[in-house]
Order: structure tokens, then sequence, then C-alpha cells
């Protein structure tokens, strides 16, 4: 493995936090991908400013490292074997970052940017909380971050309620850890957590959120002082928020719906072809009319002719 690229913070202009990081980025790649890390490490997508933070690489105090790899055993300082599904990690204490480049799907590009700028926000949101944050903050604001969400995910976090029913807050931490159902269920809810506060006060109040957390006030003291709720407040918030949007009365709500579209357009269906009948059955009759009278003329005619001449 080679040094591919490296960029400073420097090269990225104004600081929103000046003063808190001179970090910088080297990307490392393994045999044959190199070509994929230098386009990752010259992607400004995956070094964009990220909500509440600015730009990633101006909080960080060290240089960073980016692999690009097939297999994660290769990647110094990496657990042991990641199960299949994982396609990227952040190892905040080491200044690692690190995305999977394989498996189906994993080698395309677009896929590999939104899976490293979410592990670099790991990195980030570790040095603007000085690792204070809570695991379904960290992973939340990653997807947040990455852009990962769409409506796709929105769905498959209602088919995921609808079999396994909704996490409490308080147990995300440990569901991250579970089974892939679990953890995966986690990672959606955790992204609806951290939506809502952005939500509540838009990237200012994840900002000053970030600060009390670094300055080693609880999630419930952070809470109230940057949203003026506690803790239990913003949690049953988020799960009616959660119930509204995913669970089962949005579902049938919708399904209400598509059900009542669908007899609405049956009926604008049946109307036309009542209407279509009823015009085919008026021109019949009229040409019937038409065919009948017709009819009578030749009858007469033919009777006419076929009188004597006496009768004349």
């Amino acid at each position: 493995m080679g040094l591919v690229f490296l960029l400073t913070a420097a090269l990225l202009g104004p600081r929103p936090c000046a003063g808190q990081g001179t970090g910088s980025l080297a990307v490392r790649a393994g045999p044959g991908l190199e070509r994929v890390a230098r386009a990752l490490a010259r992607d400004s997508s995956v070094l964009a400013p990220m909500p509440g933070i600015g730009a990633p690489l101006a909080v960080l105090t060290d240089t960073a490292t980016l692999w690009v790899v097939r297999d994660f055993g290769r990647v110094p300082g990496a657990p042991g074997a990641e199960p299949d599904w994982v396609a990227g990690l952040a190892l905040p204490d080491r200044h690692v970052l690190a995305v999977r480049a394989s498996g189906a799907g994993a080698g395309r590009l677009s896929s590999l940017r939104s899976t490293a700028r979410h592990e670099l926000a790991h990195l980030a949101l570790d040095a603007v909380t000085d690792g204070r944050a809570p695991r379904w903050l960290q992973e939340g604001y990653a997807q947040l971050a990455a852009g990962d969400w769409d409506w796709g995910q929105a769905w498959r976090l209602r088919l995921a309620i609808l079999r396994q029913g909704t996490d409490a807050l308080s147990d995300l931490d440990a569901h991250l850890r579970g089974s892939e159902d679990e953890a995966r269920l986690a990672y959606l809810l955790s992204y609806t957590a951290v939506h809502r506060l952005a939500d509540l006060g838009g990237p200012a109040a994840l900002q000053a959120l970030f600060i009390r957390l670094r300055s080693g006030d609880s999630m419930d003291g952070a809470l109230r002082s940057v949203y003026g709720v506690t803790e239990s407040q913003f949690v049953r918030r988020w799960e009616a928020g959660v119930r509204d949007r995913y669970g089962w009365l949005f579902l049938l709500s919708r399904a209400s719906l598509f059900w009542i579209a669908i007899a609405l357009l049956l009926l604008l269906v049946g109307w036309r072809r009542r209407r279509y009948d009823r015009r085919r059955m008026e021109r019949l009759r009229r040409e019937e009319a038409a065919h009948d009278e017709a009819e009578r003329r030749d009858r007469i005619e033919a009777e006419w002719l076929s009188s004597g001449p006496e009768t004349r």
C-alpha cells in the first residue's frame, strides 16, 4: 500500500471552526484501487461542509488516513472480521477511516463516496464532541452528513417497524452492536432522531449541542441548554414522530388513500364506459331507425312498381 494523495484543511479555504484543527487526509489504496482512491480524495462532495461542523478536515487535529481496501483486515488497528454488509468503518482514536471496495455494488464510486463521507463524519463528530456523543448520535449524524437517507430508506424503516417494532432511544446504542437486523433498524432510527434535532434548530443548534457535549454536559443537560427540552421530552416527541410517520397508522392511511384512489379510478372508468355505451346505443338506434325507414321506402316503392297500369 502506498500514499496516493494528501489533502490538507488549508486547501478548503476559510474554516467555520477556525483554530480547532489543522487536519489533513491521507489516502491509501489496496492493490488495483489506486485510481478509485485518488478519485475519492479529489471528490469535493466527500470533504464538503457538514451540518453543525463545517469543513470536516478543519476540525481534525491530526492527519486522518482513508483506506480504500477490499478487506478490512489490511487496515491497521481494525477489529476482527466485519460482517459482509458493513461497507465502512471509522477508528477515531487512530484517526483512521476505511471503505470496502468489494461486494455487490460496493465498487461504484457513488457508493464509496457516500461511505467515505459517512466515516469521515464519525471522525469529525468525535473531534468536535471530544468523543462524548452517544452512539445513536454518532450513527444518525453520519447518515445525515452523508445524505444517506432516501425514500427507499424510509420504506425499509416502515417495513422493519412492522416486523420488529421500534426501539427506545436508550436501547439504540446496544442494538447498533447487535445482529444485522437489529443494527439496520437501529441505524435507521438513529437517523430519524438526529434529523429531528436538525429540524428543531438547524445547523446552529447542532453546533451548540456538540459544544455543550464537548464541555462535559450530559445529553439531558445539552438538550435543555440548546433546545429547551429534557431528554425524556425529546424522546417522547421523537417516538411519537416515528410512529406517526413510519408506523402502522401511516401505512394504513396511505393504504386507505391508495384504495380510495383505485375506487375513484374505477368509478371514472365505469362512468366513461357507461357514457361510451350510451352514445353507442344512441348511434345504433339512429342507424336502426334509418335502416327501418329505408326498408319502408323500398317496400313502398316496390309495391308501387309492381302494381298494374290500371291502378296507377
